[in-house]
């Protein structure tokens, strides 16, 4: 590969560009350029071009429709300087990086600097604003260069910092890369601030910079920084020595200088010295300099400080003398003197070792920095402009790329630009053409800048180091490959990789035809050299995905006529040779049989095989070598696949096209073709952890035009044994496409087909690795079952098998008569040996042969037609069992409308639907109850009632009849119980309407489906079983989302209905000790800390609910702690079903993960009063949640040290519980808790919204009947609870109900005595709210009047109550208050005064 002057852009609009910049002076000649200030962004971005006082500032776009895709369009027109004398001079691009952006996006933005013949440095925006300007010297600028950052490049090597340098006649400035660029970014931001209208643009403060001047050399026209120049201290002090006398100070260690390269006359070339840090100014130039910056700074900000108010004369108009800041001088050490040679150029290389001067008598010469020496000089180069070019290897195996120096000429003059290696390389490359004659070469050495010195990954340096520039608006770029820099020898490889790396260029541009590239091809790899390249190569065509099979076959046939016109003896190369030969031929193989799959890939399919051809189960049976029975078996389960899959949605999915190049790339990428080979003629495998993607891909390639097309087999067997792929892996692939195929409306005829297909390739192996002895497994039909078993597409798999039980069968009989076949020739030839003697006939009798005589008697059955038999009948189940979970349960929204007739629930929770892929490994491998499991998550997404998935006819009911022979209840009404959930001597609550509520049609369907399946599988989904492994799931979704308590209700739901007391118990175990145990400690514990519902920060950081659903969850948990003593009570009465029977699936099978249903019958028994404590708590919990009831520490304030010691140990343990008889100080404290329950509990009762129905006090009789149950065990009197209740209710105006619950109590005494007081309170607001209440005070008793005054008010805020009422309660009162009392007299006075009041308000509606 050659070096290239490749073009990368256009300018656009260029004549309009020419007529802006020269004004009248325009048209303009072809030397145009010569007369213009041009600079480049190292990243491309932008260009800019300037003539006298006008700029335009260009902007890169890409245009993918021209051949050239990127061009620079004009974004701003500029007149820049003060007055018309003040011309551009130098211009430069900085392109500044924004830290926190990827460096591959570009710069943030571009500073231009522009140097004014005025001595001005002017910065703008690349919109042309103006950032900041500074006069830093009185004479023209000449040149703006800049440095960016890079790290030391080795060790004697310094770090390059970032510096912008602006050179003078006599003068270089350097301005620090770090102050100045954040002064920019500083000005940039004030200027779009005062866009926006929002301030004034503030003034840029001064530039900070260094000022060196040069010495003892005349005439000085370019200079170039080569950075700090170290020297050892040897020559140091021999310097010293040479240049002071003897008694003279000197510095033992060298100082630190920077070197400056100025060429111009005397000397031609100049090596300057700057100290740095160098000599303090004198005291008053310091101070002018301070005096001039301050007057320059207030000037700006308050103008006509410093001017006079008198008016000036003309001679007063002369601008004052510009003040700047001290010259520093540098010292010229040593130069390269020539009085007749006159030094025009000097660019200095990336490393700073290196400097090529141009001069005016046509020479370029190579100067070493260092040591100050002409290194080499070119002749015939006039009016030159150079340029360096870096070029890095491509690192493939080494650890670090070497790096190689080229040095550019352009020569006007010659029109010519040649390329030389450096230091004493040859020219590599040279370039002429006829508008090359009129260009500017730019050299931007400079990268990214701003960067403060944060490293890049690929380094800072420019994309565009070397640009030329042609009149005609053509910007071309060099590209010269690293290889010109190494000998012959050394760049056999380099060579190499450099034509790899262009062809592959050329391959994924797109842009040309399929000729063009197998023209490319075939010229790069004729072209390579070295094996090793060649191997990279051929693999780098084989898995490109720009590949064409064209392309690659030709590089192929070119890389073999290479080797075999070179070795004629294949057995004498080398390894590295063989491995391509052989590479080359597994390949051409490959391509050959791709090119004919491909061929039978495109054709169109046969109508007979896309027509369905129903065949009878008897021809089926007949051509499969299968009972009728299986036949009718399979053709019955596509009926069923087909009327279940029939009423539900496809899934919709997404699938991207394949274009042939993927295609055949994938083909070829999937096989071993770069392997070490040892023997020629080993097979093709494919390769390993290949995607299922690929080879489904490949297989569809392989097997589908063949399948369905009438190509002969014969012809696919003879393209399929030359290709060299290993028979075993063709059968992979072809299991692979059958299992993975689209269902079709013939699977008759494409079984007939794909069983012919098999055979063909069993034929392409040896019969006797396919079939093994009769007492042996093949390994061949081993694998053959793991794919099939492995398939997540159980019905397929389940044809696969069939198919391939009868292409074994099938070879098993070939195999068998070519084995009689020849005992037969045996017994002939030896029979014809003997002399019909009776020993001879009788040793031509062998056991084998005996065996195979009696084929018409005895039928020979292999272990492998076994493993067959055994798979197909797994798999008909699975098939089923795969069909109905891949039915979406609910096909309606988020929530299903579902209402319980039996919980009175709105709805049941249902879970998120996945659909799930099942294969028979996956369900051996995860055990026996992989199959309740997968169902009950199946059913978890119906949002089913429990209650519905009891099925009497289910097998674990067989033994109740003879298990509850000894009880009086008839079957029938047994049936009747247990289908509605009912469980004898359960108090029932009925709803209104409860019957009337019918499922939908989707649950109807779900449990027809559900019935289907029982029939395969009566063991794992029976009744019991399926409802544990339900409320594992609902139990486990809760787990994960312990703020989703729907979830909770529904597995405690289906808790409560599971028919085994047995797995009941054991059930509840696990889920009390898995999931319920740990939250409700916390919820226990955090309460018990608080005293009192805590907030919301709490709950949700200890228990993982808030506090608005703490009340629901200990609920919860309440009731599932019943349900749990209910099933330990019932677990002990010893009647247990058949739950651990299980499929014939599992005979053959052991091991995997335990079954739920089996680990719940193995709990051990609980202790039952351990259990009723933690019921005690739970309920005690609920009411202070669900109430805010505030107690101190309610753990010890409603429980002893006993009990609180007992809590949450392990239920199957014995620790000490309390005794029956709690303290005086428990019990007062249990009261209380109980009293405030009540008074709580009562507040619950509403009214209902339909006019007449009267209150609805439903829930707050469920809470007392909680109260008296906690009563009761805690040896509170129940009658103190009701007493309280009465007068609760009372106190709220619900008279009527309160007098229901008065008869209950038995205490009437003390009632009446309570009652009083609320008949007092009620009198007492009477009295208050009456207009006649001094009348009727005035007729009180002064007893009963001080009584009623003492007493506070606590009527109910409601006034359900009247004056009736009020008169009836206070009957009731005397009726209960004996005679004696001292309350009875109270009571009468009280009497005759509502007697008053009611007759004056009877008078009053009269």
């Amino acid at each position: 590969m050659s070096c290239l002057l490749r073009p990368f852009a256009t300018i656009g609009d260029i004549e309009e560009v020419k007529r802006f910049l020269y004004k009248k002076d325009y048209p303009v000649g072809r030397e145009w350029l010569q007369e213009c200030s041009l600079s480049v962004s190292s990243m491309g971005d932008h260009l800019v071009i300037a003539h006298k006082r006008y700029m335009v500032i260009l902007k890169s776009k890409w245009d993918s429709h021209e051949e050239v895709k990127m061009k620079y369009h004009p974004s701003v027109y500029l007149q820049v300087g003060d007055d018309n004398d003040d011309v551009v001079t130098a211009v430069l691009c900085l392109p500044l990086f924004a830290h926190g952006k990827s460096f591959h996006c570009g710069p943030d933005w571009t500073c231009i600097a522009v140097g004014f013949s005025s001595g001005y440095v002017r910065f703008y925006t690349e919109m042309g604003n103006l950032l900041a300007q500074e006069i830093l010297h009185t004479d023209p600028v000449i040149h703006l260069k800049c440095q960016s950052y890079e790290m030391t490049r080795s060790s004697t090597a310094q770090e390059q910092t970032e510096e912008v340098y602006v050179m003078y006649k006599s003068v270089l400035c350097v301005l620090g890369g770090f102050g100045l660029f954040q002064t920019l970014r500083a000005c940039r931001s004030q200027v779009a601030r005062a866009k926006a209208n929002c301030g004034d643009v503030v003034p840029a403060p001064p530039l900070i910079y260094k000022k060196w001047g040069f010495q003892d050399q005349a005439v000085i026209t370019d200079c170039e920084m080569a950075g700090l120049a170290t020297s050892n201290t040897f020559n140091h002090l021999m310097t010293t020595s040479l240049c002071q006398d003897f008694g003279a100070y000197y510095r033992s260690g060298a100082p630190q200088m920077s070197l400056v390269v100025a060429v111009g006359r005397k000397p031609f070339v100049g090596f300057h010295y700057a100290m740095e840090g160098g000599a303090p100014p004198p005291f008053k130039d310091m101070a002018m300099a301070v005096a001039s910056k301050l007057k320059s700074a207030i000037g700006q900000a308050v103008p006509g400080w410093f001017s006079s108010t008198k008016k000036t004369n003309g001679s007063d108009k002369n601008k004052d003398k510009v003040v700047t800041e001290p010259v520093e001088p540098m010292l010229c050490r040593f130069g390269l003197c020539d009085a007749l040679r006159f030094g025009d150029r000097v660019v200095m290389s990336p490393n700073k070792t290196l400097s090529a001067v141009s001069d005016g008598l046509g020479r370029v010469l190579l100067i070493d920095n260092q040591k100050g020496i002409a290194l080499r000089m070119w002749k015939g180069y006039r009016n030159a402009q150079c340029g360096w070019l870096e070029v890095q290897e491509d690192a493939h195996k080494r650890e670090q790329a070497r790096t190689a120096l080229f040095l550019v000429i352009y020569s006007p003059n010659m029109n010519c630009i040649d390329i030389w290696a450096l230091q004493h390389g040859s020219r590599v490359a040279s370039f002429s053409a006829d508008d090359t004659k009129y260009g500017r070469l730019l050299y931007i050495g400079y990268g990214f800048l701003g960067l403060n010195n944060v490293l890049l990954k690929d380094g800072n340096r420019s994309q565009l180091p070397v640009v030329f520039i042609d009149p005609c608006g053509s910007l071309k770029e060099i590209v010269v490959p690293f290889h010109f820099a190494l000998s012959a020898k050394d760049s056999k490889r380099t060579r190499d990789i450099h034509l790899l790396k262009e062809m592959k260029r050329f391959i994924k541009s797109g842009d040309h035809e399929e000729e063009e590239i197998v023209q490319e091809v075939q010229r790069t790899v004729s072209e390579l050299q070295t094996v090793e390249v060649q191997i990279q190569t051929i693999e780098t065509l084989a898995s490109s995905r720009y590949t064409l099979p064209k392309a690659l076959l030709t590089a192929v046939e070119v890389c073999k006529h290479k080797l075999t016109e070179k070795n004629r003896d294949i057995q004498s190369i080398d390894a590295s040779s063989k491995t391509l030969l052989y590479m080359c031929e597994r390949l051409e193989k490959l391509l050959r049989f791709y090119n004919f799959v491909q061929e039978e890939h495109q054709k169109p399919p046969k109508y007979s095989t896309v027509v369905p051809d129903h065949k009878s189960a008897q021809n089926l049976s007949n051509l499969l070598h299968a009972p009728e029975r299986e036949v009718n078996n399979l053709l019955n389960l596509m009926n069923t696949i087909e009327t279940v899959s029939g009423k539900s949605q496809s899934e919709a999915r997404v699938a991207f096209r394949h274009d042939s190049r993927s295609a055949f790339v994938e083909f070829v990428s999937c096989f071993e073709i770069g392997n070490h080979i040892s023997n020629e003629s080993q097979m093709i495998d494919l390769k390993k952890n290949v995607s299922e993607d690929k080879i489904q891909s490949i297989s569809e390639l392989m097997y589908q035009g063949t399948l369905y097309s009438d190509t002969s087999l014969d012809d696919w067997k003879e393209y399929a044994h030359e290709s060299g792929i290993q028979p075993l892996e063709l059968m992979r692939l072809a299991l692979h496409f059958w299992l993975h195929k689209r269902g079709g409306s013939s699977i008759e005829a494409e079984m007939l087909r794909f069983t012919a297909l098999l055979k063909v390739i069993c034929s392409l192996a040896d019969v006797d690795i396919i079939c093994a002895e009769y007492n042996e497994l093949s390994s061949w039909w081993r694998e053959v079952r793991r794919v099939l078993m492995d398939s997540a597409n159980p019905f397929m798999a389940l044809t696969g098998a069939i198919i391939c039980r009868a292409v074994a069968l099938s070879l098993e009989k070939d195999k068998e008569m070519k084995h009689l076949a020849s005992s037969k020739n045996k017994n002939s030839s030896e029979n014809d040996n003997c002399n019909d003697s009776d020993g001879c006939q009788d040793m031509s009798v062998t056991p084998d042969d005996e065996t195979h005589s009696s084929v018409s008697e005895w039928e020979n059955v292999s272990r492998d037609t076994c493993q067959w038999t055994l798979l197909i009948g797994q798999l008909e189940d699975l098939a089923l069992l795969d069909t109905v979970l891949k039915q979406k349960p609910w096909p309606g929204g988020e929530e299903p409308p579902v209402v319980l007739a039996t919980t009175g629930r709105p709805h049941m929770c249902h879970l998120p639907y996945k659909r799930l892929s099942i294969s028979l490994s996956d369900i051996l491998k995860n055990g026996k109850g992989s199959v309740s499991e997968l169902v009950a998550r199946w059913l978890s997404c119906a949002g089913l009632d429990p209650r519905r998935l009891i099925d009497l006819s289910d097998i674990e009911f067989d033994n109740m009849e003879q298990q509850e022979g000894e009880h009086d209840n008839s079957p029938s009404h047994r049936q009747r119980l247990v289908s509605v959930g009912i469980t004898e001597g359960e108090k029932l609550d009925v709803e209104e309407g409860a019957e009337a509520c019918l499922m939908n049609e989707h649950h109807t369907h779900t449990l027809d489906l559900l019935a289907l399946l029982k029939h395969h599988f009566p063991y794992s989904l029976s009744s019991s079983v399926l409802l544990a492994n339900l409320c594992w799931e609902y139990m486990f979704a809760w787990h994960q989302s312990p703020d989703k308590l729907e979830a909770l209700e529904a597995g405690i739901a289906c808790l409560q209905v599971v028919p085994s007391p047995q797995m009941k118990h054991g059930l509840c175990s696990l889920v009390w000790s898995t999931h319920l145990k740990h939250r409700f400690e916390a919820a226990a514990n955090l309460l018990h800390k608080a005293g009192k519902v805590p907030k919301e920060r709490l709950c949700v950081q200890e228990i993982g609910i808030s506090d608005l659903q703490l009340p629901m969850f200990l609920d919860s948990c309440l009731q599932f702690l019943d349900t749990f003593m209910d099933a330990t009570v019932a677990s002990g009465e010893g009647r247990s079903l058949s739950v651990l029977r299980y499929e014939e699936l599992w005979d053959c099978e052991s091991g995997g993960p335990r079954p739920l249903a089996e680990m719940a019958l193995a709990q051990p028994p609980v202790s039952a009063p351990l259990l009723h404590l933690h019921c005690q708590l739970a309920m005690a919990l609920h009411m202070m949640a669900s109430f805010s009831v505030k107690i101190t520490r309610p753990l010890s304030a409603l429980f002893d040290g006993v009990a609180q010691a007992a809590f949450f140990a392990d239920l199957t343990s014995n620790p000490q519980l309390p005794g029956h008889n709690p303290g005086a100080k428990l019990k007062s404290s249990r009261s209380q808790f109980l009293l405030r329950v009540v008074r709580a509990a009562v507040q619950t009762v509403r009214g209902v919204d339909c006019p007449g129905a009267g209150l609805d006090a439903r829930q707050a009789n469920q809470w007392m009947s909680k109260c008296h149950l906690l009563a009761d065990v805690w040896g509170i009197d129940g009658d103190v609870l009701r007493r309280q209740q009465v007068c609760e209710l009372y106190a709220n105006g619900f008279d009527h109900l309160a007098e229901e619950v008065v008869p209950a109590v038995s205490d009437s005494t003390s009632l009446a005595s309570q009652l009083l007081v609320i008949v007092g309170q009620r009198v007492k607001h009477m009295l208050e709210n009456s207009d006649n209440f001094r009348e009727w005070v005035s007729r009180l008793s002064p007893s009963l009047y001080h009584w009623l005054k003492s007493l506070n008010e606590g009527v109910s805020p409601c006034f359900l109550w009247s004056s009736e009422d009020t008169t009836q309660l206070l009957a009731l009162v005397l009726q209960y208050l004996p005679e004696g009392n001292n309350e009875y007299q109270l009571a009468l006075h009280m009497l005759d005064a509502m007697s008053i009041m009611n007759e004056e308000d009877d008078n009053a509606r009269s």
